[in-house]
């Protein structure tokens, strides 16, 4: 049985692995958030280029498919 204080630490795991493999240029920034119902959601803030944007949203949530499975919301907002 998952716990969440475990998905949640896996899931600090891949965003910190994400957001190392970006370019420093980038700059982006993630912010891995607990909601009221026990999900997590990230705010990322990243570029302004809409397709880039798009592309690290759909990474991101690949990512927390997977290491966070059920405890993973589908959220990722972004911030400008």
């Amino acid at each position: 049985m998952q716990h969440l204080d475990d998905t949640r630490a896996r899931a600090e795991r891949e965003l910190a692995e994400w957001l190392a493999r970006k370019p420093q240029r980038e700059h982006w920034r993630a912010l891995l958030v607990n909601d009221m119902l026990a999900r997590l959601r990230v705010v990322l803030w990243g570029t302004s280029n809409k397709d880039e944007w798009e592309s690290g949203r759909a990474e991101v949530d690949q990512k927390l498919r997977e290491a966070a499975t059920v405890f993973w919301s589908g959220s990722v907002l972004q911030r400008p």
